[in-house]
């Protein structure tokens, strides 16, 4: 599976979710060159991690300028730079068409994300593909505006791609949940969802905010009214929720 070799040692990950342009690569070599040098510091050195940018379409002047050629003993899409430049680069839109790269193509947009989709909608239920992919999805689906006069083309494609899955999955979750009596995680995932989703409008949570959470732990229906108002209101009016419920 190319998302598991891609992983398989010591690795740093920029993704693009539109096309990068040259000058893009060439700060995230700058970046990791950096990295390797702070790295090189430490007292006890760490191997050398391998820098890879998966970027959803082709960026031609990337390829030229940083001299990027096909590795050999990959799929096609996936490119290497010189040895001294160390980057890899995975263009997803030219990967092929398998499953063995449908983990890769998930990061894609447009037709190429629709067919990923389509694609682990297919997969057997427990195929390892969907218990990895399908919770993200949920989560990407929560950084959606709400407001639909705010969401892209994009915004709305994916959320109409997504939602049949996202529910079978969540089906499929509180099945196992009441057979397993794993209800203790479908509360920490809304209260990790509530945490991201937050973090991700308004930047650092406050800390007797995320006090208040971790205390509403076996409060399921709270979190869930909660993770609904941090899509939908303002910074203020989700801690003065929160702060309220914790003073009654």
């Amino acid at each position: 599976m190319v998302a598991r070799r891609i992983a398989g040692g010591p690795s740093t990950l920029e993704f693009f979710h539109d096309t990068p342009s040259g000058e893009d690569l060439a700060s995230c070599l700058i970046k990791h060159g950096e990295f390797r040098h702070f790295l090189s510091l430490r007292r006890t050195p760490s191997s050398d991690p391998d820098p890879w940018v998966i970027s959803s379409g082709r960026p031609d002047g990337g390829i030229d300028g940083m001299w990027l050629r096909p590795m050999s003993t990959w799929p096609s899409g996936i490119y290497e730079g010189p040895p001294l430049l160390w980057t890899r680069l995975v263009v997803v839109n030219e990967l092929p068409i398998a499953r063995d790269t449908l983990l890769v193509r998930l990061l894609g947009a447009g037709s190429v994300l629709t067919q990923a989709i389509a694609e682990l909608k297919a997969l057997p239920a427990e195929a390892s593909e969907r218990t990895l992919a399908l919770p993200i999805l949920l989560r990407l689906r929560l950084t959606v505006p709400s407001d639909p006069a705010k969401q892209t083309t994009d915004d709305q494609e994916f959320l109409m791609d997504t939602q049949d899955i996202v529910d079978t999955w969540r089906r499929e979750a509180i099945q196992e949940g009441v057979k397993q009596g794993i209800e203790e995680g479908v509360k920490q995932g809304l209260a990790c969802s509530l945490i991201d989703l937050y973090e991700v409008r308004f930047g650092a949570m406050p800390e007797d905010i995320r006090a208040v959470i971790d205390d509403t732990h076996d409060e399921a229906a709270t979190l869930r009214a909660w993770v609904k108002l941090a899509g939908t209101r303002g910074a203020d009016d989700i801690a003065a929720a929160i702060r309220a419920f914790r003073a009654s």
